[in-house]
């Protein structure tokens, strides 16, 4: 009875803590992989940047930078993942990658702007970086995060 109490309770503290969702402006969202990732320590997951229909972009994705039409960065290789690639999520184009599409990549590139949302531009960051300081603003929370159980 306690085993299934405390099995509940921390299944409801992963909910609330690894549930959540941030919503970009380009339509990309930043969201935790799963609640919990079987192959880390402490069974934290890793935030991911997602596509708006769910599908992951990349698990480590740094640097990363977000503006009001796009969000762009560098994908670094896992274990069993693809290799290093450097993109950009235009809410028009969707996913862009250097490699496959390179003019259209340097054109999205140069319209981009100036302004990035969460750090300054000269401020290299992470996907859970970005994730923990955008949550702290309410027009960025998301309701509709695809989020896996468990992953490993």
């Amino acid at each position: 009875m306690l085993a299934t109490f405390s099995i509940l309770a921390l299944a409801a503290l992963y909910s609330k803590k690894f549930g959540t969702c941030v919503q970009l402006p380009s339509g990309a969202n930043l969201s935790y992989e799963a609640y919990a990732d079987f192959s880390r320590p402490y069974f934290f997951p890793m935030a991911v940047l997602r596509q708006s229909d769910g599908t992951i972009i990349g698990r480590d994705i740094f640097p990363i930078r977000t503006t009001e039409t796009a969000t762009y960065g560098t994908v670094w290789p896992d274990h069993n993942g693809p290799a290093l690639f450097t993109f950009i999520w235009h809410k028009d184009h969707g996913l862009v990658r250097r490699d496959r599409t390179p003019k259209l990549f340097e054109q999205l590139q140069s319209d981009l702007g100036e302004k990035t949302l969460g750090a300054p531009r000269d401020l290299n960051v992470n996907t859970l970086w970005l994730m923990t300081r955008l949550q702290n603003f309410a027009h960025f929370q998301g309701t509709d995060c695809k989020v896996r159980l468990i992953t490993w």
